[in-house]
């Protein structure tokens, strides 16, 4: 970050810059009193959420009639990358804003996002939707099906998207919101509670690249456990919604909704590291970039790691060195307290389980920067604990289906290091509805066009209208 950009964003003085971004909303136009870097919106009544959905429906409406695929794509890249730029000054407050809200390191705010730029380039955007679509043009207007003369498709998402995010990754709300823009919707979207910054940022972004697209993109925020009114206008007006979260976040919204409205649910998932009998010579030291990326908050984090042929204590051993070098590197931020409890109740339940016969090995920092839990045993036993791993030591290829089975439907990616039954490997992987294979060291960097939770992005958000035209 340059030095006058420093200047004017002051780790310790971070602008008090509103938590929302609602067009239509005639309220105050300041924060609420409150510390700077407390996440702060207003509590919007039933007309003032309302004025927010009329403003943003027209504005999407208007923009599919004024703006080419091209121009939105174009839009919405420019306004993204900003986030990314640390010599931006809404890219300097990104940075600073996870600093301050979840006790990231600048090198880890930096790292993080520019790892989810990479899909909000120009490119990776329009090559997602070819991916999908084949042709982009079907977002603008009828195109002729190939080979049928007089016979067109256009697709169109609807006026208003709802997105309910869980906000456990920085940039996925953001990237969710770019695809929504780019069905030609307009976006009615709460923040996630941990970090309910980077959309607001990317829709003020938004606002100065193209104010008519700024203008069909509303982001506020609620506590998880209120349903205000802004909840129940939103979800009446909605033609779909999406939830980022579990079960709790998926009931309360599907109670709002009408009962013609599909929602689209991305749940809680997991990433499994699987090193085979021939991987004895592969760098631990990407395993320890996938286990500490995005703070190991991604669904494509590896917590459970399992060793073919072998019983796990000697690859825990050359976990040490690189766990501590990459946490080193990043600077994992502080725990709570309860986090805390938690981390160090686990690594005593490991030692006392391997007391008698020397099983387990329990590997970690002081400080609980990183934990990784070693078993020779095989098994899948694991817990969403910050920074911490559990090792198994498999027999053979042939244990993996029977250990990995319970998991089906709950596992993202499954990370592979070493070729012996990687085949085998990946067909299992399709059985149990993973929707990603791929070499350790690239779990939390997935390609643009990757079909999350084995489905596409884009698609489920669009309707289709067929023309079969009277020549």
């Amino acid at each position: 970050m340059s030095e006058d950009i420093r200047g004017k964003l002051d780790p310790e003085r971070i602008p008090a810059t509103p938590a929302w971004h609602l067009p239509g909303y005639d309220g105050i136009d300041d924060p609420p009193e409150g510390k700077p870097d407390q996440p702060l919106a207003p509590a919007l009544t039933e007309r003032e959420a309302t004025a927010v959905a009329e403003t943003v429906r027209a504005a999407a409406l208007r923009a599919r009639d004024e703006l080419s695929f091209k121009q939105v794509v174009r839009h919405v890249s420019r306004a993204a990358m900003r986030l990314a730029d640390p010599g931006d000054p809404l890219g300097g407050e990104a940075e600073l804003r996870l600093k301050s809200g979840l006790g990231w390191s600048e090198l880890a705010a930096r790292e993080s996002l520019r790892g989810m730029a990479r899909e909000w380039t120009e490119d990776a955007l329009t090559s997602l939707v070819r991916s999908e679509l084949g042709d982009p043009l079907y977002l603008e207007r009828f195109v002729e099906v190939a080979g049928q003369p007089g016979r067109y498709r256009r697709a169109t998402g609807p006026p208003l998207i709802l997105q309910i995010h869980a906000g456990n990754v920085p940039g996925v709300p953001v990237s969710a919101a770019i695809l929504a823009l780019l069905a030609r919707s307009g976006v009615l979207a709460k923040s996630g509670s941990d970090e309910p910054w980077m959309l607001p940022l990317f829709a003020r972004a938004l606002a100065d690249e193209n104010a008519l697209l700024g203008s069909a993109l509303a982001v506020t925020s609620w506590p998880g456990n209120q349903q205000p009114p802004a909840l129940r206008i939103w979800a009446k007006e909605s033609g779909k919604a999406i939830v980022y979260g579990g079960e709790e976040a998926v009931r309360a919204l599907r109670g709002r909704l009408p009962p013609d409205t599909e929602m689209i649910v991305y749940g809680p998932r997991i990433g499994v590291a699987v090193f085979l009998s021939d991987a004895a010579e592969a760098d631990p030291g990407r395993l320890a970039k996938d286990v500490l990326a995005y703070d190991q908050r991604g669904c494509v984090s590896p917590r459970l790691v399992l060793e073919v042929g072998s019983n796990s204590l000697e690859l825990a051993r050359r976990l040490e060195r690189e766990l501590s070098k990459e946490a080193g590197r990043l600077g994992p931020p502080p725990m709570t307290d309860e986090e805390a409890v938690a981390v160090r109740r686990a690594r005593t339940a490991c030692e006392f389980e391997g007391m008698k016969d020397g099983s387990t090995l329990v590997l970690g920092s002081s400080d609980l920067a990183w934990t990784v839990l070693a078993r020779s045993r095989p098994g899948v036993s694991s817990e969403a604990l910050p920074r911490t791993i559990w090792l198994y030591g498999v027999r053979e290829n042939d244990d993996l289906g029977p250990l990995l089975r319970p998991l089906a439907g709950r596992i993202q990616a499954i990370g592979v290091a070493g070729r012996d039954g990687a085949s085998g490997l990946a067909e299992l992987a399709a059985s149990l509805g993973v929707s990603r294979v791929c070499p350790v060291g690239s779990m939390a960097w997935p390609p643009t066009d990757w079909r999350q939770e084995g489905r596409h992005r884009l698609l489920p958000l669009l309707d289709w209208t067929e023309w079969e035209n009277q020549d």
